[in-house]
């Protein structure tokens, strides 16, 4: 039983350290995508959505790899869950 629970940490911390790095990815990408593709468009909504959206991806990376607690855990679900429904509104 002992070993299942280890084994069961185990795999959630490799997927939590994957998660991480995607976000730190796709938010590195939004922003540096949104300013390059947005730039000659002056007052697009669209440009200032995908820009929040990647700031709250990267803050969500950022968080969950300077904090380990549960707090840290949920706030960065959280910001990643606002990040996603402004980059499908965007």
């Amino acid at each position: 039983m002992f070993a299942k629970i280890i084994h069961y940490y185990h795999e959630a911390k490799w997927i939590q350290s994957a998660f991480n790095i995607i976000c730190m990815v796709l938010g590195t990408y939004l922003i540096i995508g949104s300013y390059t593709f947005f730039q000659g468009m002056q007052g697009h909504p669209s440009g200032i959505l995908v820009l929040i959206s990647g700031s709250l991806f990267l803050c969500c990376s950022v968080l969950g790899i300077l904090s380990r607690s549960m707090a840290a855990n949920v706030i960065g679900a959280l910001m990643s869950i606002a990040g996603l429904v402004l980059l499908f509104i965007a």
